[in-house]
């Protein structure tokens, strides 16, 4: 809502009339969220720890009255559950561990709509899980001890 006063004067006669009015303007709701890019992706390791931030998500509102452009965001999709998305600012976060073996690739969908409105957007959101190389090969102890006898000739 925008409050305008306009004041109406008839200058330069004997008598100067001022007429005042208030006008109230309101905003309507006419423009839905758009997101800054069409699309997002984001790779993440495996190992990142939960509540790492992975991407972040960004849309504006065109209106004016912040009852039409405060926005929150929130996201779905096949295992949607690994990652979480702060309502109030569109940081794509890990919500529980991830394993590339296990789901290396996710196809979400984030959306961002009005909080008091009802319009809303929606984005494609692409994560992929990078590998950690967590099967290299180790020894089990620090030092082993053994011997061989000279000229020992080696059998396969």
């Amino acid at each position: 809502m925008v409050w305008y006063s306009i004041v109406c004067q008839r200058i330069g006669t004997a008598d100067q009339i001022e007429n005042e009015r208030n006008v109230k303007l309101t905003d309507v709701n006419d423009n839905a969220p758009e997101f800054q890019q069409a699309n997002y992706s984001a790779a993440v390791s495996e190992v990142a720890g939960v509540n790492s931030t992975v991407v972040k998500v960004g849309a504006e509102d065109k209106d004016i009255s912040p009852e039409f452009s405060i926005l929150t965001y929130s996201l779905w999709g096949p295992n949607s559950d690994y990652f979480s998305i702060r309502e109030g600012d569109g940081n794509v976060m890990v919500r529980k561990p991830l394993d590339y073996n296990e789901v290396n690739f996710f196809n979400l969908t984030v959306q961002a709509k009005e909080r008091f409105g009802n319009q809303s957007a929606t984005a494609p959101l692409i994560i992929n899980v990078e590998d950690y190389d967590t099967l290299n090969p180790y020894f089990s102890q620090s030092t082993y001890n053994g011997n061989i006898t000279e000229n020992q000739t080696l059998t396969q």
